[in-house]
């Protein structure tokens, strides 16, 4: 059997058919089981149909689509050729969208990874920015992408950048802490990792935030000098006791001796007293050093005495008036040394807010915690300083964070809450204000379970601890309240 296949342009009726010019034809054999013959292309239309129908649908994005198989002769040929062709960007096309697929796994890992992870040009261009540094920076990736990064985070590089890129182009990475800026103003310290790609035109930076880590640090130091300083100030102190109380039994003998007359005992009597003031000085300061390895009853009342004894010079020369309302005097059981420093804390807090003077009030009354329905004793510290201002009170037992600018670590506040919280009791706070006048108490709550009854203790009466009201607070206008 023979297919004719006219070619395109060249029917039978075309005036410029050369005449001696056979059609085309493909010769399509019987089976030789007697069969049906192999299927054929009656024209040479039907074939470039059948072409362009598969191109079309090739366009449409189905890259499967196929010349069939089936065709003998020159159309076989061209099917296979094509088929192989189309075979060919099959695989391309699936190797392409298994790199996409692996491309786009890796940026979805690069967005979810907690470490600002940015992608950039050689001028600087943000290219690609994640959800980390969207968390650290505070800019959005929409804003983000084609801005200058290092200008836009104002980075401070540890060396000029021009030497940087010189050896990040020579290494083919760098790593070292820079400082930078948020969105918000805040100044940041960033452990920062820098890789380039191999053709040079695009740079990967990773940084995480090593603020507090950084504050952590210069803390442990800091805490250190002073465990050190307690430790000498310590050995000091147990070193002069000795002598110290040799002196006071010598100046007693010289007090009472005969030979004295009036004027010299009374000088005696006055050196007397300030010997006795230096020796309890002494004891203090050991005591500061010297801790018990197991709770030991603690009177309240003396440890707020022997604390605001400590401080009765500073509270002289910032002209400050100490008033003490001790209706009770608990005792705990716990650690003195915790509890001296909680109250040395939030007393010395309250006597730097008051550089120009004021009142220092100090109390200790029965209390009731509402919000657990529970008995207690409450001590209060009521400065009338300068107050806590309102955007600083919600971080003021955050570690770290401090209103005395260089001079202060951030980690008073935090740490005597977390001393308080030991004995299963509250560190509150309120700030109120009445025209130029502003009051701040700070509340230490511990409930009955850890007292251990009324008892006196720093050798004063119930009179004279009761010396003096406490301020009047609930004549201000609260500015910020804690659960104070």
């Amino acid at each position: 059997m023979v297919t004719q296949i006219e070619q395109p342009g060249l029917g039978q009726d075309d005036p410029h058919r050369t005449p001696d010019r056979a059609p085309t034809t493909v010769r399509t054999p019987r089976s030789r089981t007697g069969g049906s013959p192999a299927k054929t292309v009656a024209s040479s239309t039907e074939f470039i149909a059948v072409i362009q129908q598969t191109l079309q649908t090739i366009k449409s994005g189905d890259l499967s689509a196929r010349l069939p198989a089936s065709w003998k002769g020159l159309a076989g040929r061209i099917a296979h050729s094509f088929n192989k062709v189309g075979s060919a960007n099959e695989q391309v096309a699936l190797e392409l969208k298994r790199m996409g697929d692996a491309m786009s796994l890796r940026a979805e890992l690069l967005d979810l990874a907690t470490e600002a992870i940015v992608v950039r040009d050689m001028q600087g261009a943000i290219q690609f920015w994640n959800s980390g540094a969207e968390a650290l920076y505070g800019w959005t990736r929409a804003e983000a992408i084609g801005q200058n990064l290092h200008g836009m985070l104002r980075t401070v590089f540890p060396t000029p950048q021009p030497e940087i890129e010189i050896a990040l182009r020579k290494d083919m990475h760098w790593q070292g802490n820079l400082i930078q800026t948020s969105r918000a103003g805040h100044e940041i310290v960033v452990a920062c990792r820098k890789a380039i790609n191999r053709a040079g035109t695009v740079v990967l930076e990773a940084c995480c935030d090593i603020t507090q880590q950084l504050r952590a640090e210069e803390a442990l130091r800091a805490s250190e000098k002073l465990a050190a300083v307690g430790r000498v100030a310590g050995i000091i102190s147990h070193e002069i006791n000795n002598p110290l109380t040799a002196i006071s039994n010598t100046l007693y003998l010289v007090r009472n001796h005969p030979s004295l007359d009036d004027t010299a005992r009374q000088f005696a009597d006055v050196a007397e007293q300030e010997l006795r003031h230096v020796i309890q000085i002494t004891r203090q300061t050991l005591s500061f050093y010297r801790e018990s390895k197991q709770p030991t009853p603690v009177g309240i009342a003396g440890l707020l005495n022997d604390v605001l004894e400590l401080q009765e010079r500073t509270l002289m020369l910032n002209h400050i008036r100490l008033k003490k309302h001790y209706v009770v005097s608990p005792v705990v059981q716990g650690f003195p040394v915790e509890l001296r420093q909680v109250f040395l804390n939030l007393i010395g807090n309250a006597i730097q807010a008051m550089p120009s003077g004021g009142t220092l009030a100090v109390s200790i009354r029965e209390a009731t915690d509402w919000r657990r329905q529970r008995r207690g004793v409450s001590i209060s510290i009521v400065d009338t300083g300068v107050g806590i201002a309102p955007e600083d009170a919600p971080h003021l037992f955050q570690p770290f964070f401090s209103t005395k600018s260089t001079e202060g670590t951030g980690l008073g506040l935090w740490i005597s809450k977390g001393i308080v919280q030991k004995f299963d009791g509250t560190l509150t706070f309120r700030s109120v204000r009445r025209g130029q006048r502003c009051c701040t108490c700070f509340r230490v709550f511990l409930p009955a379970g850890s007292t251990c009854g009324h008892v006196e203790s720093g050798g004063e009466t119930p009179e004279q601890v009761k010396a003096g009201p406490e301020l009047p607070l609930h004549a201000m206008q609260p500015v910020y309240v804690a659960g104070c």
